[in-house]
């Protein structure tokens, strides 16, 4: 084939790919890491869809960003952090991308979605881009 027609055909196959997705795919969900405030200055740190890691590492930073403390959570998803009493915020981490924060005392939760949108749009860029040059050659 020639280079026109490799890239027609590909453009073809991605549009008809993108057009199967837009047409079969209703509600695209995933879940988020939650970090929940208890009494007695306690935090359960899970997914909002249900559940938690083991492997999760929670951070508990004061008003200038110093780490007072790093831990995991308990077997029931529960961290403990009443005795830091210059607690200001704090941080949970499950090593697979799921992040979330809680400023203590507030309702200020976040959920960082744009570095995991932006690497998953890398992936997919990168992957057509190899692909390109490889039917190309």
């Amino acid at each position: 084939m020639k280079k026109n027609e490799t890239r027609k055909h590909l453009l073809s196959i991605m549009l008809t790919v993108a057009c199967f997705l837009l047409a079969t795919v209703s509600v695209v969900e995933a879940h988020c890491m939650e970090i929940e405030p208890l009494e007695h200055q306690r935090v359960r740190v899970g997914y909002d869809g249900g559940g938690f890691s083991p492997q999760t590492v929670v951070t508990v930073v004061d008003d200038f960003g110093i780490v007072l403390e790093e831990g995991r959570l308990d077997d029931d998803g529960l961290y403990d952090y009443s005795h830091l009493s210059q607690a200001h915020r704090i941080l949970a981490d499950d090593g697979m991308g799921h992040r979330g924060e809680w400023v203590i005392d507030t309702d200020h939760h976040t959920r960082p979605k744009m570095p995991v949108i932006a690497g998953v749009w890398m992936v997919f860029g990168g992957t057509a881009w190899y692909y390109q040059r490889k039917v190309v050659k």
